[in-house]
């Protein structure tokens, strides 16, 4: 009698280190503001650190809509710009 064992293995896919080079800047300022013990660092106020991601996202929408899509997806990013922002 022959056994066969056959064994799969799941590999995850490697990290989008384009990605993290793209958006550590816009982390860096974030924890800068909203870390430790700062006056921006405040529990009660969440408006605070929403507005400012926010007003991050907006001041890096070419980012966002160019080359962010063209990292990820591959192609022009005039031809991906309109999936991101039309959400």
């Amino acid at each position: 009698i022959t056994t066969t064992t056959t064994t799969t293995t799941t590999t995850t896919p490697p990290p989008l280190w384009v990605v993290d080079v793209l958006l550590s800047p816009l982390l860096l300022l974030f924890n800068y503001h909203f870390s430790g013990s700062r006056k921006t660092n405040r529990v009660d106020k969440p408006e605070w650190a929403f507005s400012h991601l926010l007003l991050l996202l907006k001041n890096q929408n070419e980012l966002l809509l160019g080359d962010f899509q063209l990292a990820i997806y591959g192609g022009s990013s005039g031809s991906s710009g309109g999936s991101f922002g039309s959400g």
